[in-house]
């Protein structure tokens, strides 16, 4: 991990524990950073004692915590009490990834999107986004991971992740526009949202169910990946990708439903 763990850090971290004589929460956390995780545990004790309700104390020892069961419970505090301190989103991160390696697909995803929404500036972004994915493809729901694939491209071209999720897509087929099946009432303009991607048409019209009962107008429009033909749910009718954006993160929000950008 030490990796996204450079990419996390903030310029703070940056400065040598030399230069500071004072041994505080964040001399531990640069030593953290040049994984020196043995000289943490042997100077944390002291930090605990001094500031036990410090965001970064916390992180620190749950990062040096050997059982992953008690490493959560300093996450889960981080995350709950200190929402907006320097290590929230990595600390939510690291709760997604423990509930992966359980095998809960579902909380983990529902943790990893909350990271992206609560911090969409955070830098482990990407890496939440891929992951959730992931999550989908674990739960055997591949095609939805494949229309997520694809935003996620679009969305993070030049993420380190970027190569990863480009041959996965490969893997499933590229995907090409097909005719659109009868549509509901919306208007000719240029641009829509598109927030799910089925192989079967009944979910597709499950979907568009529930946002029209939410009073959003919605289409079916169907593509053809390979020899599979998927049912694409496409939100809205906009004059410019701005107005559809916006629209975008407010279903986002709303309905937890990713979106892409798409001309008709």
């Amino acid at each position: 991990m030490p990796g996204r763990w450079a990419r996390t850090v903030l310029v703070w971290l940056t400065v040598a524990v030399s230069v500071a004589p004072a041994q505080t929460p964040e001399t531990l956390a640069v030593l953290l950073q040049q994984n020196r995780v043995e000289e943490i545990k042997q100077r944390l004790p002291e930090l605990v004692r001094k500031f036990p309700d410090d965001p970064t104390v916390l992180f620190l020892q749950g990062a040096t915590e050997p059982d992953g069961a008690r490493a959560v419970r300093y996450y889960k505090r981080i995350v709950e009490e200190f929402p907006t301190s320097a290590f929230a989103d990595d600390a939510l991160l690291r709760l997604a990834e423990y509930d992966f390696a359980l095998g809960l697909y579902h909380s983990s995803a529902q943790r990893y999107l909350q990271l992206a929404q609560r911090y969409p500036a955070s830098p482990l972004c990407d890496d939440a986004h891929y992951m959730r994915i992931q999550c989908l493809l674990a739960r055997g729901e591949q095609d939805s991971a494949a229309y997520a694939l694809e935003w996620f491209l679009s969305k993070y071209p030049n993420s380190p992740l970027a190569s990863l999720a480009a041959s996965e897509l490969s893997g499933q087929g590229g995907a090409r526009r097909q005719q659109a099946v009868p549509r509901a009432a919306v208007g000719a303009k240029p641009y829509a949202l598109q927030v799910g991607a089925f192989k079967e048409k009944r979910n597709a019209e499950k979907l568009v169910q529930a946002l029209a009962a939410q009073g959003h107008e919605c289409e079916i429009v169907v593509k053809e990946r390979g020899r599979d033909l998927f049912y694409l749910v496409w939100v809205g009718s906009f004059e410019n990708e701005e107005a559809a954006r916006r629209k975008g993160e407010q279903l986002q929000a709303r309905h937890g439903l990713p979106f892409r950008i798409v001309q008709r």
